[in-house]
């Protein structure tokens, strides 16, 4: 038996290696599909803790506020527990390891790292549950200042959440590509038609959850919400005629009618919530709460409606998917968002290098060779994101100079210059390219700020600000060799700064991107709407220019 898997895994590389399209058969099918199945547990798992790790930090602000004698907390068992799964977490992960023979092996590696990285964040989070029953149980909370231990543990979970929402995405994209260099062999053609006409309505629903992560309304929800309402409506128009192909089966959940018409049914119950956020409405039930009112309707109603918590759209769709054993990929559910809530009221942020006032002009400064770097990954299709560094972008080109160059390149899967080093004098050109400018899958640092170096070498300015700004929303490791490079610019006065974008200032992200411009000689700098011109002014102005001797 060994022999002929060895034999069949042979074959099948030799066919993948040499440029013919595979066929997708039922065992892989299986494996990719095996990564979802397991994600999607592991998103169930975080949404049963995550309603521990919300009560222990109500109860912390109760405590602090003299509400409250005592916190307390106990932790019961939820990854190896059969009340919660039909099939553990750990289990799951093993098909994997099992099944992940039969996919193409040049590109196997992807899902499986980014999925042991997701297996680790749940065993952390578990991990974490298990200090804070300790934590609460021994009262260790009662010599502890201001709960400090307690929160540090709790902001380590706020951290975890966001990375299991990342990487997810991330596992999802990898299989795509996988699932992209196979023919794909229709059996049903009525059912894979149906399934064409839902595939984008779950696409598009995602999209429109995601939008609900922070309290701002972003531009882009109309247009969010007009692509799901096209989608319904595509399911409205060819209904009929689809299903009258397909016989109605009384009283089944597997019934294709029943399943079209549910998923139908929620997503125009997410069309119609996201239309209410838009207006500004809220269910006065999520006023005057522990948290703002998105943090419920995110994490109770937009997830309710596309997660299994009550026969969400994607549990529909991945359903339909199994009843009909059509290849086709699975949909991933999304993790809640967890946030910290602290008793004392915040300092006021402060940069590391904290703005001046600066006058709104670059006389007396050196020529500019700017470099902007931009992480186009799709979490940064957000409004407080992408689309303010283009605002910010627009707004300064009005106060650059004939002899100010500006360069734009992006990394998403691969880097890519979009803006040849070009002078300011062509604004209209520059801005065309940055409103051109969109979000799309993960992102390879290591060959963005390769890329970024070899363009300001070649567009060097001597005596000029010569500068790379990267901007991003994430955390990320870059390889050795990036770092000697990166060191080595440095000395020959070629500098690296960093934006950071994000709804909040994350510390692992903010110590992250610091140790990076410590090794590029530049600043890092937390962008928020209210000072986002004033920051890329101050890069500009970062060199002066030399006084002519006489």
């Amino acid at each position: 038996m060994k022999n002929i898997l060895l034999i069949f895994f042979f074959s099948f590389s030799c066919v993948y290696l040499y440029g013919q399209a595979p066929k997708l058969n039922k065992v892989s099918h299986r494996a990719l599909n095996n990564y979802i199945v397991f994600i999607n547990e592991v998103v169930h798992a975080s949404n049963i803790m995550h309603q521990d790790f919300e009560t222990v930090n109500r109860q912390f602000h109760l405590y602090l506020d003299n509400k409250k004698d005592s916190i307390i907390y106990e932790k019961l068992e939820v990854l190896n527990n059969y009340d919660y799964f039909a099939y553990l977490p750990k289990d799951l992960l093993q098909n994997i390891y099992n099944d992940n023979l039969f996919l193409p092996y040049q590109k196997k590696k992807k899902p499986l790292e980014l999925t042991l990285n997701i297996n680790e964040i749940i065993l952390e989070l578990d991990s974490l549950r298990g200090e804070l029953a300790i934590y609460t149980k021994n009262q260790y909370y009662k010599t502890d200042v201001n709960l400090e231990k307690g929160y540090k543990l709790l902001q380590r979970v706020e951290v975890l959440y966001l990375d299991l929402f990342a990487l997810e995405e991330k596992v999802y994209w990898s299989l795509e590509n996988i699932l992209s260099d196979y023919q794909i062999e229709v059996h049903q053609p009525t059912h894979h038609q149906v399934i064409q006409l839902m595939a984008p309505t779950i696409k598009s629903s995602r999209a429109l959850i995601k939008t609900l992560k922070t309290d701002d309304i972003p531009s882009n929800l109309e247009q969010k919400c007009t692509n799901l309402e096209r989608c319904i409506q595509n399911l409205e128009q060819n209904r009929d005629q689809l299903l009258q192909q397909i016989p109605k089966i009384e009283n089944s959940n597997f019934c294709t009618h029943r399943q079209y018409d549910q998923l139908l049914y929620k997503a125009k119950e997410l069309l119609a919530a996201a239309k209410a956020w838009k207006q500004g409405t809220v269910p006065s039930k999520y006023t005057n709460l522990f948290h703002q009112p998105h943090h419920y309707l995110f994490n109770f109603d937009w997830l309710g409606i596309y997660n299994r918590y009550d026969n969400g759209i994607s549990s529909i769709f991945n359903q339909y998917i199994s009843s009909t054993k059509e290849f086709q990929l699975a949909t991933y559910e999304i993790p809640p968002i967890f946030e910290v809530i602290q008793f004392e009221k915040e300092p006021i942020h402060n940069n590391t290098d904290p703005l001046q006032d600066t006058s709104s002009s670059l006389e007396n400064f050196a020529s500019n060779n700017l470099i902007f770097l931009l992480d186009v990954s799709a979490s940064m299709d957000q409004e407080n994101k992408l689309p303010l560094l283009k605002e910010s972008l627009s707004d300064l080109l009005e106060l650059m100079r004939i002899e100010d160059k500006i360069t734009i390149i992006t990394y998403s899967g691969r880097a890519k210059v979009v803006l040849p080093p070009t002078s300011a004098e062509h604004k209209d050109e520059i801005i065309t390219i940055i409103n051109s400018i969109s979000s799309k899958n993960s992102s390879d640092v290591d060959k963005g700020l390769t890329l970024a170096y070899e363009s300001a070498a070649s567009s060097f300015i001597p005596n000029g600000n010569n500068r790379i700004i990267i901007a991003t929303d994430g955390s990320f490791n870059i390889k050795g060799k990036t770092q000697k490079l990166i060191k080595k610019n440095t000395r020959n006065d070629i500098y690296l700064s960093a934006f950071y974008f994000s709804p909040k200032e994350y510390p692992h992200v903010k110590e992250n991107l610091q140790n990076l411009v410590v090794l590029g000689g530049g600043r890092y700098c937390y962008v928020e709407k209210v000072n986002a011109q004033k920051i890329l002014l101050q890069e500009a102005q970062s060199v002066r220019k030399k006084q002519k001797s006489n």
